[in-house]
């Protein structure tokens, strides 16, 4: 089964390689295989490395004090996690579980370390690629903060389309709704709005948007009205 999830706003780590590196990070990994719902690393695991998915895909999440899964984030093939491990000797965050048939190329520390002396722009590369998740972390924070929900809606779609004039996000309101932190019927609700001002049509396992230019136009004026948050200093 194919992972469905929105793509992520920062690049993966892969595609920020160049070739030769991105082959040496992998010739020091091992591939291992998990199955759908699998668990991969449970929040508070101690052992560091690096993990990269090259098929299927990873779900970062975990309870909430309510007892209700939070997805923080669906990674596919390409995109990394356990960077803090090796950087900050920081235990997990969250747990990680397969998406389908997944395999993920483990790199010990001991193997990460080896690269790095091998590939000395190895680190500087991964910081980057780092820096801009982090900044992408911080946009969606702000988002939470100033932004209803129907905006970070919008954001999320038009993320997916780059430079086409109309077209069609392959994703559920449900993986939508898990993907922003929300419930399915507030996402629906939300949707809805949309829809009725002409923005989107819903369809069975996707969203069509027929004229992207208006949505983006619409958005760029709910974003500039709401301005960033007063409490945020980066």
């Amino acid at each position: 089964m194919p992972v469905q999830t929105l793509n992520m706003p920062a690049p993966g780590l892969m595609s920020a390689l160049p070739a030769p590196v991105g082959r040496a990070l992998k010739a020091a990994g091992r591939k291992v295989l998990y199955t759908d719902g699998q668990t991969i690393h449970m929040r508070g695991d101690l052992k560091p490395g690096l993990s990269i998915v090259e098929k299927g895909g990873a779900r970062i999440g975990g309870l909430s004090a309510g007892g209700e899964y939070k997805m923080v984030a669906l990674l596919t093939p390409g995109h990394s996690f356990g960077e803090l491990t090796l950087f900050a000797n920081l235990p997990r965050t969250h747990d990680a579980e397969a998406v389908g048939d997944t395999i993920i190329l483990q790199i010990s520390r001991g193997g990460f370390d080896q690269t790095c002396r091998r590939q000395p722009g190895l680190e500087r590369l991964m910081l980057a690629s780092l820096a801009q998740r982090y900044h992408a972390a911080l946009e969606f924070i702000d988002d939470l903060r100033n932004l209803p929900l129907t905006a970070r809606i919008a954001r999320l779609l038009l993320a997916q389309t780059g430079d086409a004039t109309r077209g069609a996000v392959a994703i559920t309101q449900s993986a939508l709704a898990q993907t922003l932190g929300v419930s399915r019927m507030a996402v629906s609700t939300a949707l809805r709005a949309l829809q009725t001002q002409g923005f989107l049509v819903r369809r069975y396992g996707e969203i069509e948007l027929p004229d992207i230019m208006k949505f983006r136009t619409w958005l760029d004026a709910r974003q500039r009205s709401s301005g960033p948050s007063p409490l945020w200093t980066p």
